[in-house]
């Protein structure tokens, strides 16, 4: 079209002083109705394109408004922080953190506590924990005492980024503790009771957030960051002889574990014998099933602790006949037979309350209830490489072991 129209002008120019008024009449007619028809099917572009520029200066407006915004909300956020720091400091004793040179021999570690436990706690008690603290000589600068309530702390899970703490107890409660937004009156943010009328046996983060809760219910349990259920897996049928053919445990579980390589999936041990491997997003049934096999076979035998390896390639399980065992993983797969066992790694008839590999895949702690912790070499795995005896009382069936990360 402006092809043609510009040549009808260049025709109207050229030959403009041999027309007569008709002709330039009808020439300029043609090049109106082009220019009409021109305009009607592509528009004004200067138009359209002042109009692209103003909606781009509008959103680059828009989109500097809210940076605004968000600055100033985490510069509040970093001042209130630090407002509730600086009050929780305050309220600290002078001496707290200070350190006493005994010319060389030891840190004084003597705190004033009773501005952060109950009022039930009497000076002895202080003075145990102190005691404590100094014989096991844990390298502390200050600490805080968190009260989770009158009962027994039964496990106890910390975030991987290091912000939040979970504590599970016998009064049936998950408390969770908010480093970040903590006052100081130190209280928990969130109290939630996962089954009603069962003892919190294990808490565990994964690296997304979530936290795997094991009950002494047949079900284990999954919860968002923010202490919200999001998954609950089935129980299976007790009436099943051979415990491969149902969906889920049968008896109260006493152990879980996330798969350090892969959040989808977790670990679960249980009383009925076996443990089991469960996708996150299926609920109906187990991924795969494990069975702790007793020396000379006959009845279950409970698992009372389980493991995946860091490098999520084996699984360790100890029974409460005092045996500890391992699986290789290989292509997903757990093979039926474990591949390493032994059967008298602590007292029968005692709860070897955990196993932990070592992050070099090489080493294995086990903890029993005879009062022994001993550490395990995967690769000559017939007797103990160290074991410490009588002197770690293991009183409740919970009681965890840990490496250094």
């Amino acid at each position: 079209h402006l092809r043609e129209l510009a040549q009808d002008i260049h025709r109207g120019g050229r030959t403009g002083s041999g027309m007569d008024d008709n002709d330039r009449e009808m020439a300029a007619l043609r090049r109106s109705q082009k220019f009409r028809a021109h305009q009607s099917k592509y528009g004004d572009r200067s138009a359209a394109r002042r109009e692209r520029e103003k909606e781009e200066a509008r959103l680059k407006a828009e989109m500097e408004l809210d940076r605004e915004k968000r600055a100033a909300a985490a510069a509040q956020r970093k001042e209130e922080i630090a407002k509730a720091t600086e009050e929780m400091m305050s309220s600290l004793p002078a001496s707290f953190g200070a350190k006493k040179d005994d010319g060389g021999k030891d840190i004084h570690r003597k705190r004033k506590l009773e501005a952060f436990t109950q009022p039930s706690a009497s000076q002895d008690q202080i003075d145990a924990t102190m005691a404590n603290l100094k014989k096991l000589q844990l390298p502390v600068s200050c600490e805080i005492v968190l009260n989770h309530g009158q009962k027994v702390i039964s496990a106890m899970g910390l975030d991987p980024r290091g912000g939040r703490l979970l504590t599970g107890g016998y009064d049936y409660t998950v408390k969770m503790w908010d480093f970040a937004g903590m006052t100081r009156t130190l209280e928990n943010f969130r109290e939630l009771e996962p089954k009603e009328g069962h003892v919190i046996r294990q808490l565990r983060y994964c690296k997304g957030g979530k936290f795997l809760c094991i009950t002494g219910y047949r079900c284990a349990s999954i919860f968002t960051r923010d202490g919200h259920m999001e998954h609950e897996y089935n129980r299976g049928d007790m009436y099943i002889h051979d415990l491969q053919h149902t969906v889920g445990h049968v008896a109260a579980l006493t152990d879980g574990h996330w798969n350090p390589k892969n959040d989808a999936e977790f670990l679960t041990a249980s009383e009925d014998g076996s443990m089991r491997i469960w996708d996150v997003n299926t609920e109906r049934r187990s991924k795969e099933y494990i069975k702790l096999k007793p020396r000379g076979g006959g009845k279950r035998v409970p698992v009372t602790a389980c493991c995946f390896s860091p490098n999520g390639d084996m699984i360790a399980g100890a029974g409460r006949m005092g045996s500890v065992q391992i699986w290789e993983r290989k292509q997903q797969r757990v093979s039926p037979r474990a591949k390493k066992k032994v059967y008298k790694a602590h007292e029968p008839q005692t709860e070897t309350s955990c196993v932990v590999f070592a992050s070099d895949n090489r080493a294995l702690a086990s903890r029993g209830g005879d009062g022994t912790l001993k550490l395990w070499d995967v690769r000559k795995f017939k007797k103990p490489v160290v074991e410490w005896k009588k002197d770690l009382p293991n009183d409740y069936p919970t009681s965890d072991v840990a490496f250094s990360p």
